[in-house]
Formats: structure tokens, C-alpha cells, sequence
């Protein structure tokens, strides 16, 4: 008689300003198997990081569990820094090169 497989709960969290796939709410995952989520922020926001069960958990796009107890994941978006560009004029005197801003 063959051994039935034991599951855990992999709960993903409702983030602010984002939402992740697959989307938030609970999963019942094989013990040993492989579960993917990404991050898919909204629209002038980026992932922050991922904290798994309370702990930081890295901040890639998408994260692979392969639980071995219960999980609660969240993904944390924060606001997109804007990009803000320097312009420099340069000009010579008397041999020296001033920038300006």
C-alpha cells in the first residue's frame, strides 16, 4: 500500500500596490514539490522583498518554496523612485574645464 502524500498550506498574503501570481489565498501544496510566485506590481511600483513566515526571503521577481511546514508569504511593493537626470554644460576658461548643473 502506497503512502499518502502529506500537504502543506502555502498562504499568500493581499499586498498593497501589486498582487502576485498565482494570485493571494491559500494553497494546498505536496510535501517535496516545487511552488512558484511572482510579483506583479502596479502600475509606478516595484518589489520591495518577500518575507516568508515573518523572516525576509529576497527580492527577486519570483520565488521558489518547497515547503516542509505551513507557509505565509508576502510580497511588499513600495513606489518607484523617479529617475531624475543631471544635466552638465561644460565650458572652458583660461584651461580649466568647469561642470555646472
Amino acid at each position: 500500500m502506497a503512502e499518502e502524500a502529506h500537504y502543506w498550506t502555502i498562504t499568500i498574503k493581499e499586498p498593497r500596490h501589486g498582487t502576485t501570481s498565482p494570485t493571494p489565498g491559500e494553497y494546498e501544496v505536496p510535501e517535496g514539490s516545487r511552488f512558484d510566485i511572482t510579483a506583479i506590481p502596479d502600475e509606478g511600483y516595484e518589489l520591495d522583498c518577500w518575507e516568508v513566515n515573518g523572516e525576509y526571503y529576497g527580492d527577486e521577481e519570483t520565488i521558489s518554496l518547497e515547503p516542509y511546514e505551513d507557509l505565509v508569504v508576502e510580497a511588499f511593493f513600495v513606489e518607484k523612485t523617479p529617475v531624475s537626470y543631471t544635466h552638465l554644460r561644460a565650458h572652458e576658461t583660461e584651461a580649466d574645464l568647469v561642470c555646472r548643473l
